[in-house]
């Protein structure tokens, strides 16, 4: 009995110190944030001066420890310290609510989890290599690959020179296709995180194809969230031997007006067929929160011709889904239609989920 109260005393006293905790946490936020937008200019502008966000922003930091630690205290979702890379903590730092933090711990408690297991498997297939490497090598003759055989191993380096290669012909000779990426200001930060996954995946969905676009990705802007989120999962995007245009230009000023053709949703006119004499431009927006139609506005803006994909013609959609598609399901679907100008064919790529059956 004397067990039990000292225990329920202790919960309750460790309960009130973490809802005093978090409360200490959100309003240094909320001071930090308010005074952060004022103030961070004007201490930067002068040299010399000492800066007082600096100690806010320890102080910050501290307390966002300081609340990681708890819920880890309580067996709850956040990552190692150690596991958090500083683009992430800076990510923290302005999260003002206590729920909206909790939601990135648990994501990064997600992505750790997922490191330590593939690790883990790395090292079991190791494991298993070495034993069969050990029973195989007691035989006079294995025929395998990576032993006795007359096949040619080709390797993945080989494979990226080939494809490389099949692009940069398709720079000299092939047809072009645009992202226009100028619409960070329109997006969330876990929506430019997407867009950029999906122009990584467009690049790649490109390369792979036998017959690949000549890839344009133009108003670049290499300070966004997009692409700051691009060179992080794909490191090599700004390399020169990488077949892969980058403008911070626009389109306007690269291509005739006359060949460009913008493709968007919110438009009437319906693309009938695929012409090889347009270049189609795609915007590198995910939209889950802004169904404004952006697109068609800066169209209708520089007075370019607009088209939108046939799918009221070829699908009945499912009640509330969504006509929006990924960037590369867009490219598939212009892969497919200039290689065979079949919509049937390339329309294939439309999520069978967002189809009533």
């Amino acid at each position: 009995m004397i067990l039990s109260k000292s225990f329920s005393v202790l919960y309750k006293s460790f309960c009130s110190s973490l809802r005093l905790a978090t409360l200490k946490v959100s309003s240094v936020f909320q001071s930090v944030n308010s005074r952060y937008s004022t103030g961070l200019t004007k201490l930067h502008d002068e040299p010399g001066t000492n800066n007082p966000m600096d100690d806010e922003e320890d102080k910050k930091m501290k307390l966002i420890k300081l609340e990681m630690s708890r819920i880890h205290q309580r067996g709850g979702r956040a990552p190692d310290f150690d596991f958090v890379k500083k683009y992430q903590w800076d990510q923290v730092i302005t999260l003002e609510s206590t729920s909206a933090r909790r939601k990135f711990y648990a994501y990064l408690f997600a992505s750790q989890k997922r490191r330590e297991n593939k690790v883990l498997k790395q090292q079991m297939n190791r494991k298993a290599r070495e034993a069969g490497s050990c029973e195989l090598s007691k035989k006079h003759i294995n025929y395998s690959l990576g032993h006795t055989t007359f096949f040619l191993r080709i390797g993945r380096s080989t494979v990226n020179l080939f494809r490389n290669n099949r692009l940069r012909q398709a720079m000299k000779f092939g047809e072009k296709l645009i992202f226009d990426c100028s619409y960070d200001d329109h997006m969330t930060l876990k929506e430019a995180k997407n867009a950029a996954e999906q122009l990584a995946l467009s690049f790649a969905t490109n390369r792979k194809n036998r017959e690949p676009f000549d890839l344009h990705f133009c108003n670049v802007n290499f300070n966004s969230q997009t692409m700051q989120h691009l060179e992080r999962i794909f490191p090599g995007v700004r390399s020169e031997k990488l077949p892969l245009n980058l403008h911070e230009g626009s389109y306007l000023e690269l291509f005739p007006h006359s060949q460009l053709v913008y493709l968007t949703p919110h438009c009437k006119e319906e693309l009938t067929e695929y012409d090889p004499n347009k270049i189609y431009i795609i915007g590198a927006m995910v939209d889950k929160s802004n169904a404004d139609p952006l697109s068609l506005a800066k169209a209708k803006k520089f007075n370019l011709e607009v088209a939108r994909l046939p799918l009221e013609k070829y699908f009945q959609w499912s009640d509330g889904s969504r006509k929006a598609l990924t960037l590369n399901q867009m490219t598939n679907i212009m892969l497919d239609l200039k290689k065979t100008q079949n919509f049937e064919i390339a329309l294939q790529h439309v999520p069978k989920r967002k189809i009533r059956r």
